[in-house]
């Protein structure tokens, strides 16, 4: 049978589908690793709000997710590709430092300004509103 991306996936499914047990990050790390490996050409990874995953010290949830993004991207350099948005926190500043980095709120304030712009002059929400009462 050939290797597929669904493969690591289906083994860890038969791995821990008697038992009841659930795998550890170290195991579920390797299955992203492996899927990685299994898939031709580049893959890219999507993160919306990486700000809003736990930093309590005592879950260590971002820090995980923090160490499994840089993971990947230094063991797949050439094929991973990523994606996170984030508002400013020094945690997560620290660890993408070397990323690069578009800030969208320099650009969100002369948006802003826009809307209100054109709903106050009576711009095309005030001509939508005329149009369908």
């Amino acid at each position: 049978m050939p290797i597929t991306a669904a493969s690591p996936i289906t083994k860890l499914w038969e791995d821990y589908e008697l038992s009841g047990d659930q795998p550890d990050s170290k195991v579920l790390t390797g299955v992203v690793h492996d899927i990685i490996c299994n898939i031709e050409g580049s893959v890219y990874l999507v993160f919306d709000a990486l700000d809003e995953c736990p930093e309590a010290t005592h879950t260590k949830e971002r820090r995980s997710l923090l160490a499994l993004l840089m993971g990947l991207l230094e063991r797949h350099k050439d094929k991973v590709h990523i994606l996170a948005t984030r508002r400013r926190e020094y945690d997560i500043e620290q660890k993408l430092a070397k990323s690069s980095k578009l800030d969208l709120e320099a650009h969100l304030a002369e948006d802003v300004k826009t809307f209100v712009s054109q709903v106050h002059c009576g711009g095309p929400s005030e001509q939508m509103k005329a149009q369908h009462p």
